[in-house]
């Protein structure tokens, strides 16, 4: 049985396809930044004794190397917008030289929707090329998985506002669509074609968009779950700029969240072929975290 590589092991999407990788019975590795935290978020994992841990960072390149002996698959999530492309590149010549023969990317669907025009997007690009180019010049297999965005994003940007004022602002307008997705179905995702043959998802790319709401629905659905109006606000970019700024929010990123134009198609349907069940909805994630949007 093939053994699993997992980086950014504690977030979300990670962290679910450990558990689900575990459930199933495949040996898996983890690359943490604090094994003590692992250790308790995973603390029935480890029971399984197929859960084993290595203490890494994005600089530590000889904990990785020497980590990543014996592992034929590596799921590669890595935060770091600036230096994604670097890390991306490093890591995975470093694996496919190990004898990794299959590496699963966590992308973004910025990389179709904007094209490189952005921080997040070209970051995402420029990560997707620099393993492309790794795995042909080494051999391997590449699986990219896009997803739109993530609902948790609301106890980042929105929270605040919901809690204080039972408003959502934006940009742009009320009827702009945007795809929504629970950073568990990515990590359902990953975990699936990481336990599936390799043949099976060769070099695809995954673009996982499971719910197409517009931003008035969307703020009507948090009104439904939490009992009370939240009034999705339009607002000019210079005001949500200056706002997500003085929420400590980077520039690059304030100011891409300034000028997004969403063209969403409606949801894809991979997380049902990919898993055999349908995704989680916006309402489902909204009532299981109302408890931190009231």
């Amino acid at each position: 049985m093939s053994k699993v590589f997992i980086t950014s092991a504690t977030g979300n999407i990670s962290a679910q396809a450990v558990k689900n990788l575990i459930a199933k019975g495949i040996p898996t590795t983890i690359y943490v930044r604090d094994e003590q935290k692992a250790r308790k978020q995973f603390e029935e994992e480890f029971k399984s004794n197929n859960l084993s841990v290595v203490v890494g960072d994005y600089d530590n390149e000889e904990a990785f190397k020497k980590g990543i002996q014996g592992h034929e698959r590596l799921f590669l999530l890595v935060a770091d917008l600036i230096r994604m492309a670097e890390i991306k590149d490093k890591f995975a010549r470093i694996a496919l030289d190990a004898g990794v023969k299959q590496i699963v990317d966590l992308s973004s669907f910025t990389v179709k929707q904007f094209n490189s025009s952005g921080i997040i997007s070209q970051a995402h690009t420029d990560g997707e090329n620099a393993l492309r180019q790794a795995v042909k010049e080494k051999g391997g297999n590449l699986v990219v998985i896009r997803p739109g965005n993530f609902m948790t994003n609301a106890l980042m940007s929105d929270v605040h506002t919901i809690k204080g004022m039972n408003k959502v602002f934006g940009v742009q307008p009320a009827t702009s669509k945007l795809t929504l997705i629970d950073p568990r179905d990515i990590g359902d995702v990953a975990s699936t074609i990481l336990s599936d043959p390799i043949e099976k998802h060769l070099n695809l790319v995954y673009d996982v968009n499971v719910q197409t709401v517009t931003l008035k629905e969307r703020a009507d659905i948090l009104s439904k779950v939490l009992g009370r109006q939240i009034d999705y606000v339009q607002v000019p970019p210079v005001q949500h700029y200056q706002t997500l700024i003085q929420h400590k929010l980077p520039h690059a990123l304030a100011y891409e969240f300034c000028k997004f134009n969403f063209h969403f198609d409606d949801p894809n349907p991979e997380i049902e072929i990919l898993t055999g069940r349908k995704p989680r909805t916006f309402e489902e994630w909204v009532q299981e975290n109302r408890s931190a949007l009231e």
